[in-house]
């Protein structure tokens, strides 16, 4: 692991990286971090001779600690959850639990083929996950499934095929503090797509939760898109993208039962995807225009925009910056594709706002 500190916009950032290797922490939406300083980190390598990775990267003491390497480090960078010590893959039919500190492993259940996805409520217990059928490669049916980690249950929860032609239901998040709601997108074009922010909760079945603007002729004026719950449970937030037709645009909010619709609360810069910091007060973004992402702290108790970082990025994932908080919000964590390299960086926040 190579360390650097650098500065970005004129704040301090931490760059980690490797000449053999891309390291990502997988979808913002899902924690990687262990504690305030360290972080479980996939390694993907540019010689496919080399083998994959999973490591812990210790930003205070600039260190790396190697925990599955080669075939059982063979998953994709989004089908791993971290809770504390406990870090959940899959490994072959069966879910899996290591622990950082004791490097003992167990099986938690019995799993289908194609699981990914996966995210933890906050206090551990549940991990749904997701499995898609594809059809010449396009996602023709999407199925959220729900682990119980003290018992080892698993159980499907629900199906969802939307009609043709974008049939695919994505996204599918629990809620951080209650395993009977979960979240789930209307993909697709975005131009096309009118329905895009669902819920399901068990007993009361599906409903999407957020209102898009039609105009008279009923064409779409909203482009919804990159969702993220708040750490609470509480609700939603999500990005009005710069390219909807329709004004004004930016990060909205919506309440995890589709009341408290708020649109473009902040839109100082062209979003692209937000996340919510533990405590509530913090939001990070990252925006989508011109060769760089900026990458932007936003304080929802002052309203304040900062850029604090710029990314390089790329169309595929895992090369978007896709900004998030360390445990205890001192920290934004993005990814930045620097030439065909893909770093982690951490930009220190505190004392910024």
């Amino acid at each position: 692991m190579i360390v650097l500190k650098e500065f970005s916009e004129g704040y301090p950032i931490i760059r980690i990286s490797d000449n053999d290797y891309n390291y990502t922490y997988g979808y913002y939406s899902n924690n990687s971090w262990i504690d305030q300083n360290r972080i479980v980190l996939k390694k993907i390598p540019n010689d496919k001779r080399l083998p994959s990775k999973l490591v812990i990267a210790d930003i205070e003491h600039n260190t790396e600690e190697e925990l599955l390497s080669g075939k059982a480090a063979d998953f994709s960078f989004i089908d791993y959850a971290v809770d504390k010590e406990k870090i959940y893959f899959p490994e072959g039919d069966k879910l899996v639990c290591l622990n950082a500190g004791t490097r003992e492993k167990h099986k938690i259940c019995g799993i289908p083929e194609g699981f990914t996805f996966p995210h933890i409520t906050n206090d551990g217990r549940h991990i749904n996950f997701a499995v898609y059928t594809r059809e010449n490669n396009i996602i023709t049916l999407s199925e959220c499934y729900m682990v119980d980690t003290q018992t080892g249950k698993c159980e499907k929860v629900f199906e969802k095929k939307f009609n043709k032609p974008f049939t695919d239901a994505s996204h599918i998040m629990v809620c951080p503090t209650d395993k009977d709601k979960i979240f789930f997108s209307h993909e697709g074009d975005t131009f096309y797509i009118t329905n895009r922010l669902w819920m399901y909760e068990t007993g009361k079945g599906m409903k999407c939760i957020a209102k898009q603007y039609l105009d008279s002729e009923q064409n779409l004026g909203d482009c919804f898109g990159h969702e993220c719950w708040t750490h609470d449970g509480q609700g939603l937030y999500f990005v009005k993208y710069s390219c909807s037709p329709a004004g004004p645009k930016g990060i909205c909010y919506v309440n995890a039962d589709g009341t408290g619709q708020k649109n473009a609360i902040y839109g100082k810069h062209p979003y692209w995807h937000v996340c919510a910091s533990s405590g509530g007060r913090f939001l990070a973004a990252d925006t989508q225009s011109g060769e760089k992402s900026w990458v932007c702290l936003i304080d929802t108790e002052t309203g304040n925009e900062i850029v604090v970082a710029k990314a390089g990025f790329a169309a595929q994932h895992p090369a978007h910056p896709h900004p998030c908080f360390n445990p205890d919000s001192t920290r934004i964590c993005y990814h930045d594709l620097t030439g065909d390299r893909l770093t982690v960086c951490f930009a220190e926040i505190t004392g910024i706002i």
